[in-house]
């Protein structure tokens, strides 16, 4: 039974907030429950990259009015795949190692209703790069 699985209660407040309650929280269901609170992620990779020895993270912060998203591959694998950001956007890529500022080639979509902007990150091995709002 899926609903087994998935959400066992929901709860809302006056103010728009949600609440979720799930009995037996899987990978599974812990991405359906974020699927219904959020149908478009802040940061999404698709395809969601393998990688080995290492792992591809990132942070996002927003400064003076400028998103600033971190994506850093501490792992022996290549990264080639694209990324999904929340809101309608004009991308840099600055390099860390270089100093070096360039445009980056980017996307504008609307999904599930809400603008998005999809660049692509290709990262070396043990390499980083920061994407970063005009």
């Amino acid at each position: 039974d899926l609903s087994v699985i998935l959400v066992h209660h929901t709860r809302k407040n006056a103010a728009g907030g949600v609440a979720q309650f799930i009995a037996h929280p899987t990978a599974e269901s812990l991405a359906a429950a974020l699927d219904a609170a959020l149908p478009v992620y802040d940061v999404e990779f698709d395809p969601n990259p393998s990688v080995s020895n290492g792992n591809l993270s990132y942070i996002h912060k927003t400064i003076s009015g400028k998103n600033f998203y971190f994506f850093a591959n501490s792992s022996e694998t290549p990264v080639d795949t694209s990324v999904r950001l929340r809101g309608k956007m004009q991308m840099e890529l600055w390099d860390p190692h270089t100093g070096e500022i360039r445009d980056c080639d980017s996307v504008q979509s609307t999904e599930a209703g809400e603008d998005v902007t999809i660049v692509r990150l290709n990262l070396a091995p043990v390499k980083s790069v920061f994407v970063v709002s005009k």
